[in-house]
């Protein structure tokens, strides 16, 4: 028998079992339809998260200084301050080190014009964006010049600016920050992220400043390795 009749033959018993034809052919169809789209849901889910860890940074190294006591209580975690900015250039002479971004934490009321927020404020230096993966969407982030001079300058987190409606002709304006006025100078590109802090709620300033008015709560470091990538 030739392929030709075969064919034929073929096509001869499907047109006699029309129905039968037509739910085989449905349910292909839907197996296939099926796998197609767990797959790119798969996909998504690891596009996500993939998006999410590098957003963190994955040659990161987080330094706390740990927990304080008084009285026989013990603080919160990071609450010591046994990290000192020796600390910093300690670790920044290490090889393989790209980056040092020492950190003072606290939060406070922010203020711009109607608009006010109660947000994480970052005493920082000029190597946190580069430490903690950041980009900066409008003006400049914090200079080595104004870290060291203790301007009250500032720079926003996404969110942050979002929450007290400043947009990109915000950047030369000044907002408050805990009752004082601070110029801003940038703001930070949306980073995204998970958890209970969020990366885009926040306010950078001066470390020096952060450490003059006192004002931390938590002090840690962070470094990012050339080499090897690792979380």
């Amino acid at each position: 028998m030739s392929v030709l009749e075969l064919i034929r033959l073929a096509l001869a018993r499907l047109g006699t079992s029309r129905l039968r034809t037509a739910l085989t052919m449905l349910g292909m169809i839907i197996g296939v339809a099926s796998v197609v789209a767990l797959a790119a849901v798969g996909q998504g889910a690891t596009s996500g998260i993939t998006s999410r860890i590098e957003g963190l940074g994955t040659n990161l190294l987080t330094i706390n200084a740990g927990a304080s006591f008084s009285g026989g209580t013990r603080g919160a975690f990071g609450s010591a301050t046994t990290l000192t900015l020796d600390d910093v250039a300690a670790i920044s002479q290490i090889s393989g080190v790209a980056g040092v971004a020492p950190e003072l934490s606290s939060s406070a009321f922010v203020v711009a014009g109607g608009e006010n927020t109660t947000t994480t404020i970052i005493g920082t230096t000029a190597d946190y964006p580069l430490v903690r993966n950041y980009q900066v969407w409008q003006g400049t982030f914090l200079t080595d010049t104004s870290v060291e001079a203790g301007l009250r300058v500032t720079v926003l987190g996404a969110t942050t600016a979002s929450d007290l409606g400043l947009g990109a002709d915000a950047v030369g304006t000044d907002i408050s920050i805990a009752g004082l006025p601070f110029r801003v100078i940038g703001i930070l590109q949306t980073k995204g992220g998970s958890g209970f802090q969020s990366a885009d709620d926040q306010v950078m300033v001066p470390l020096s400043w952060s450490r003059s008015r006192r004002c931390a709560t938590t002090s840690r470091g962070a470094a990012r390795r050339r080499s090897a990538r690792w979380a």
